[in-house]
């Protein structure tokens, strides 16, 4: 973390000079060995202190949530032992990054006000852009509650081989290493988290990321992907292409001209797209809410117009997608897009 903000060209360009803090984080400090945390303001901070955010499922399990009539008491304390076990694992791995302040949606939207949920869904994209690291609970479900999954051994180092075999013209002699392939695929990208629609916003924006997967814990950022595994990166055939190319390739995106390079954009923003269409949200009502912040960003480097999913310069052709893989839903549009956006669909589309 130290040497990504501190000698990461394409990561340590964080722009705080006059920068909004979100409406409220949660601060936590230890005291007297004990964990504490107390939700405040975020205008009461200067603009250059840094704050986590978390990236998570939803729980079914009853826990103690920001709501009208709990903004006093979490404004005084916050009561530990009423909170998801994930809430007082981030807490202390906030602490333990040297950080004061962490953003959780949980703890700092207020749940029954419609009018708070859509300011803050509006700022949602910001508050991951200017975070200093966003946490991934890749792995955490209601049946795995805890962010830190159970090792099967510990170190995970690759296996390793000695080999003295001649295969015809071939030998392989030496030590050797068995990789898996789908390392990143099944620890990030098929995780329980990335099925999450909002995660997709969430992880565009994050300028770094810690992924708690269920054995270890992998770093990515803008010029490094590294895990306990491979703490140098190498990771095998990390994608550097669809989706995978948009989420962490996004400053190199958004230096590309658009009369030079608007295929490569409209590349990234289909990948982009298609990875969200085939995400699951709580409540389908949020599907564009969900992905706007991206739009906005697209918006800008393309200039031109999003209209429901679809770009007014080339929305003949954008009417040219389709449902991919098994289909899960009829026709219908939830009345949050209409019938020939893609968006108006809980299905993969492309």
């Amino acid at each position: 973390l130290h040497n990504c903000s501190t000698n990461h060209d394409g990561c340590s360009g964080q722009e705080l000079e006059g920068r909004e803090l979100p409406t409220r984080l949660v601060e936590v400090r230890k005291e007297d060995l004990s964990t504490k945390a107390r939700l405040v303001k975020g205008s009461g901070f200067h603009h250059t202190i840094r704050y986590v955010t978390l990236s998570y499922r939803w729980s079914q399990s009853p826990s103690l949530q920001l709501r009208t009539d709990t903004m006093s008491m979490l404004t005084d304390n916050i009561p530990l032992s009423e909170l998801r076990e994930l809430f007082r694992n981030v807490f202390e791995v906030v602490l333990q990054l040297g950080c004061a302040y962490v953003w959780i949606d949980a703890l700092c939207i207020v749940q029954d006000s419609q009018e708070d949920w859509e300011h803050e869904a509006r700022l949602m994209a910001r508050v991951y852009e200017f975070a200093y690291c966003n946490i991934a609970a890749a792995a955490t479900t209601d049946s795995a509650p805890t962010l830190f999954g159970v090792r099967t051994s510990y170190p995970p180092k690759p296996l390793a081989v000695r080999l003295d075999l001649q295969l015809g013209d071939d030998s392989f002699t030496g030590s050797y290493h068995l990789e898996d392939p789908n390392f990143w695929s099944t620890r990030v990208i098929l995780s329980a988290l990335s099925k999450r629609g909002w995660v997709v916003q969430e992880r565009f924006f994050s300028p770094r990321i810690l992924h708690f997967s269920y054995d270890q814990v992998i770093w990515e950022c803008q010029e490094l992907k590294a895990s306990e595994t491979f703490p140098d990166g190498a990771i095998p055939e990390y994608q550097t292409y669809g989706p995978e190319f948009a989420f962490r390739h996004s400053n190199e995106v958004s230096r590309l001209d658009v009369e030079d390079s608007y295929d490569t954009i409209i590349e990234a923003w289909e990948a982009t797209r298609s990875a969200y269409s085939s995400t699951a949200l709580t409540y389908p009502t949020d599907k564009l809410f969900a992905i706007s912040g991206i739009v906005k960003w697209f918006e800008v480097i393309l200039k031109d117009e999003n209209v429901a999913g679809l770009w007014r310069k080339t929305l003949v052709t954008d009417l040219l997608w389709f449902r991919d893989g098994v289909i899960t839903t009829n026709l219908r549009t939830h009345g949050r897009a209409p019938s020939w956006s893609w968006a108006c669909l809980d299905d993969e589309t492309h």
